[in-house]
């Protein structure tokens, strides 16, 4: 039920665009399937709505940091004999 899940969020932020909690959590929805760049840009989005909410920066610097750890993956810690 993705679609209807992302239908929900976004009609929640057509509701409210200033709405924290609507944000944040279609941002962290997005996290989760790995869409960082969808993410971001609901939190930068949210930002012009907000701009002096302190959360805001701290969650764009963990998405960005997620995503460039899933794009480059550690490396598996196997043993090399």
């Amino acid at each position: 039920m993705v679609p209807e899940a992302e239908y929900a969020f976004h009609q929640a932020i057509s509701l409210c665009p200033e709405s924290p909690d609507a944000n944040f959590r279609l941002a962290q929805f997005y996290v989760e399937l790995g869409r960082y760049d969808d993410a971001l840009a609901v939190l930068e989005d949210f930002t012009k709505h907000d701009r002096y909410n302190p959360r805001i920066p701290d969650f764009i610097a963990t998405v960005r940091k997620l995503k460039q750890q899933s794009n480059n993956p550690a490396p598996d810690n196997k043993l090399v004999p």
